[in-house]
């Protein structure tokens, strides 16, 4: 996104200078905003940012590892400076384009054109208003999740049922599923209430929360729901014996059968991966940066004569892990420090010694 707003930045201020020396007066003030803009992208790396603390708490079990950083037990997403500037970059582009489109002969590109410029103009009004917006947009901390634009108050954890990432075409964000929608929808403002509505008609749930335009996004909010969770297992497992985990989708459908002579994995499109125990040469964590909403972690099992690549969360890799775990050798450390990997990397947790 910076790079965007620097190009786009760039761009207009070059056309305002343009605009300058042809002896257009309006160049002044294009080339001035758009100035100001390439100036706060470009020197957007030094401003200060806020304070992370480094301390973690790690909390290991047979079936979990989860990390709880014990001084921000909360999340806050903050309006993002320098992706609103390129939203603003980009409307003023539209709105252009859309007056360039009211200037060509006939009636439906000028038609077309006036629309395009009080739809894209609305931006002008509703980016600055978001631009000054200093407190955090939303809060997921131990009482629930609060998203202040929707003025309903904080979604207590004990009200929600679920959650997933929902989309439409390219557009993410976070479907919270509550055990009394009504509770909640009634306390939308009118004009909200619609689009609550809308997400009812599209098989969503009536709350959703989208994180564009905020920093950090989805996909560090879903890193650390997904954090808490494991975490709260861990800590308090008798809250959670009659409360299974969700299963992982695509992941769970996965399927993995261990036996004495061998491991086999059977994929959803039908194909069979085996390995025999015997032949087995080595063991990795494939760690890919794909998360959270496609497979990123994989084992795979190598043999002499192939391997199986199981991704975690698939049915029966936790049978996996406690079978692999009685490897003589196998390294503990590498499997602890790939949970945490959410990059491309590769993990070497067991190797065969001559």
């Amino acid at each position: 996104m910076r790079l965007f707003t620097l190009l786009v930045s760039a761009l207009f201020a070059a056309v305002g200078i343009w605009m300058i020396v042809d002896g257009d007066s309006t160049g002044w003030f294009v080339a001035g905003f758009f100035g100001l803009c390439l100036l706060i992208a470009v020197f957007e790396p030094w401003f200060p940012k806020p304070h992370v603390a480094c301390e973690y708490r790690l909390v290991m079990t047979e079936d979990d590892v989860a990390c709880e950083h014990p001084k921000r037990p909360r999340m806050e997403c903050y309006t993002s400076k320098v992706k609103l500037l390129g939203l603003l970059g980009l409307t003023c582009a539209m709105v252009s384009v859309s007056y360039f489109c009211t200037t060509l002969p006939g009636l439906t590109p000028r038609v077309v054109g006036w629309m395009g410029v009080g739809f894209f103009g609305l931006g002008f009004i509703a980016l600055p208003v978001m631009f000054f917006r200093a407190a955090p947009q939303v809060v997921i901390n131990d009482e629930g999740i609060e998203d202040r634009r929707l003025k309903i108050g904080v979604i207590r954890w004990e009200d929600i049922r679920s959650l997933s990432i929902g989309s439409v075409h390219s557009a993410k964000f976070l479907c919270v599923e509550v055990a009394d929608p009504e509770r909640y929808s009634s306390r939308l403002p009118r004009w909200s209430r619609w689009l609550a509505a809308l997400n009812e008609a599209l098989g969503f749930p009536a709350l959703t929360i989208g994180f564009s335009g905020l920093s950090p996004g989805l996909n560090e909010a879903w890193a650390y729901l997904q954090a808490r969770d494991s975490m709260n297992r861990a800590l308090h497992p008798e809250r959670y014996a009659s409360e299974p985990r969700a299963p992982l989708e695509p992941e769970s459908r996965f399927v993995v059968r261990l036996s004495d002579s061998e491991v086999v994995c059977e994929r959803p499109d039908g194909k069979v991966e085996r390995v025999g125990w015997a032949d087995l040469q080595k063991v990795e964590v494939v760690t890919t940066g794909d998360g959270p909403f496609a497979p990123d972690v994989f084992w795979v099992l190598h043999g002499t004569d192939g391997g199986c690549a199981v991704p975690q969360g698939a049915t029966g890799d936790s049978q996996l892990l406690e079978r692999l775990q009685t490897l003589p050798g196998f390294d503990n450390h590498a499997f602890i420090e790939a949970m945490s990997s959410t990059s491309d990397r590769r993990f070497l947790c067991w190797k065969r010694t001559a």
